[in-house]
């Protein structure tokens, strides 16, 4: 029996397990599988969902050769064998400022709690995907090009285009922060249009104190920098909705939402100081 290479020739020849020589034309031979594709699966076991079952190695081979499917459409095939369904995405996905998701693939976003997993991923406007370590990305603010605050009057109208870009009308400069005066409160109207509303304060006030007590007085307007000499009682907020914390003497502090929260969005605040 000579190979067909000519390098060697045997006295014999054996086919592989579940094969049997047989001959192909002239002095022609090969080794032919007696094993379909459904006699492996029947025998050993080797199913969409079994892997490889009980087959051995040189039947595997058989299966390989004839193209076999060891898996259901769509699914992929481990190293041992066994299928599994690659999970699938779903449409785009709008996620909010500061919110995680998680790449799996180039076009596999997943969701913090698993529960989606998405084909794409926007974040809202002003603001970047940003990748922070691994596969972990979230929505981060990119750097404003406004300027910092506009001031607006009762019933005035202002156009919100990011979480930190606001539009006034008829005007090509856009500020950071809206803040309404003279009691008013910043109030949606429809699409991007909010505006000032007259004597909001009672319903939209999440501030702690809803009054001053008597002899607090004005230390400074909203973005100020304070400094206290005795102990006191600090108030910050806008007539009948305030917030309150207590200082040290010696302190020095900023007027504003961070250090006091915010308990009243969209209005123009103060600090007042009553000493202990």
């Amino acid at each position: 029996w000579k190979t067909k290479d000519g390098s060697k020739i045997y006295c014999d020849v054996k086919c592989p397990a579940g094969t049997q020589l047989t001959h192909k034309g002239g002095d022609t031979h090969f080794c032919k599988s007696q094993l379909s594709c459904q006699d492996i699966s029947n025998k050993y076991g080797s199913s969409y969902y079994n892997g490889w079952g009980t087959t051995p190695e040189p039947v595997r081979s058989i299966w390989i050769a004839q193209k076999c499917q060891t898996c259901k459409p769509g699914d992929k095939k481990k190293a041992n064998g066994h299928c599994y369904t690659p999970p699938k995405c779903e449409g785009t996905g709008y996620l909010k400022l500061n919110e995680e998701i998680w790449k799996k693939a180039s076009n596999m976003w997943k969701t913090k709690d698993g529960s989606k997993i998405y084909c794409d991923v926007k974040c809202p406007a002003g603001s970047k995907l940003t990748h922070v370590s691994g596969d972990t990305h979230v929505c981060k603010p990119e750097p404003s090009k406004c300027l910092v605050d506009i001031h607006l009057k009762p019933g005035q109208e202002i156009w919100k285009k990011a979480h930190n870009m606001w539009k006034p009308k008829n005007s090509d400069r856009c500020y950071q922060k809206a803040i309404c005066t003279e009691g008013s409160v910043l109030t949606h109207k429809s699409g991007d249009t909010h505006y000032c509303k007259p004597g909001g304060q009672a319903d939209q006030c999440k501030g702690t104190h809803r009054s001053l007590p008597g002899g607090a007085k004005k230390v400074g307007n909203q973005g100020a920098t304070i400094r206290i000499d005795r102990p006191s009682w600090v108030f910050y907020g806008i007539g009948g909705c305030y917030n309150k914390r207590d200082f040290p003497a010696g302190k020095q502090f900023a007027c504003n939402d961070s250090v006091f929260g915010d308990p009243l969005r969209g209005s123009f605040k103060a600090c007042y100081v009553m000493t202990k």
